[in-house]
């Protein structure tokens, strides 16, 4: 990774993928703070926000408040069992995991094309590496928004951001694929 102080204690095992039948991405993490070992239950203290971001360049914690990298509108949200659509877009880029009793946080996005936006965009089969980063912005009793019942159960354990680089298939005649995503 380019970037060499990274958030490895709410941000771990993280991965991205591209769906091409529907062209969308989806980004994931594991929250490893949520109620291992931190004198915290699996209530509303484990609630937290995160905020993810791309670009077609290497992220790193300097340039992260800049204009680049940009900034990721989840999409879709993931849904818990019981049909809770919990996640919630609270402000551009930030979002939340969909349940405060599971340590999993994902989110469905679309990257803007070239082809039908101004940059910053992607050309699919062109753009060869498209780089993602992911900070915890949680705020203790921050992050009421309008579909938000509930507040940050905590402050962020870490300033730095967590990477992630996707390597995009330029010989495919449709869309890229995944081959190789490194942390």
């Amino acid at each position: 990774a380019v970037e060499p102080n990274q958030n490895d204690d709410s941000i771990s095992s993280t991965w991205v993928g591209y769906f091409p039948q529907e062209a969308m991405w989806e980004i994931g993490w594991v929250d490893e703070t949520s109620y291992y070992d931190l004198g915290m239950g699996r209530d509303s203290t484990t609630w937290s926000t995160y905020e993810v971001r791309w670009s077609t360049a290497p992220i790193t914690n300097a340039i992260w408040n800049t204009n680049d990298p940009n900034v990721i509108l989840p999409i879709v949200a993931q849904e818990s069992v019981a049909g809770d659509n919990s996640v919630v877009n609270l402000g551009p880029g930030e979002f939340r995991k969909w349940n405060s009793f599971r340590n999993e946080v994902r989110a469905k996005f679309v990257l803007p094309e070239c082809a039908s936006n101004p940059p910053p965009c992607i050309t699919l089969g062109t753009t060869s590496q498209v780089y993602f980063a992911i900070k915890d912005i949680s705020v203790m009793n921050g992050h009421m928004g309008v579909n938000v019942t509930v507040v940050d159960g905590r402050n962020s354990f870490s300033n730095n951001i967590r990477t992630i680089d996707y390597f995009l298939d330029k010989n495919s005649p449709v869309a890229p694929t995944m081959l190789v995503a490194t942390p």
